[in-house]
């Protein structure tokens, strides 16, 4: 979200993110975590937290995740509930 919002706002300097990863989910109570965690840094080679991001929107779901637990997994993933 970091690197969208910098983008956007057309400015010249670098941002330090390099990659966002937008994972999209719909009543993924139980399969969610486990996709975010297989993108957190102990699984990649090449890369650390602070050069990327992972941008998760849940896509009107009836039973969302829980924002704080989703979030606590690593300072670089975002959660975002959309309503239908």
């Amino acid at each position: 979200m970091k690197a969208i919002k910098h983008w956007l706002s057309g400015k010249e300097e670098q941002s330090p993110i390099r990659l966002s990863v937008i994972l999209v989910v719909y009543n993924m109570r139980r399969a969610a975590p486990r996709s975010i965690r297989a993108l957190l840094t102990p699984y990649q080679t090449g890369i650390d937290s602070d050069s990327y991001e992972i941008i998760v929107v849940e896509n009107g779901s009836t039973e969302p995740l829980d924002k704080a637990s989703i979030e606590a997994l690593s300072p670089n993933v975002h959660y975002h509930y959309l309503q239908d």
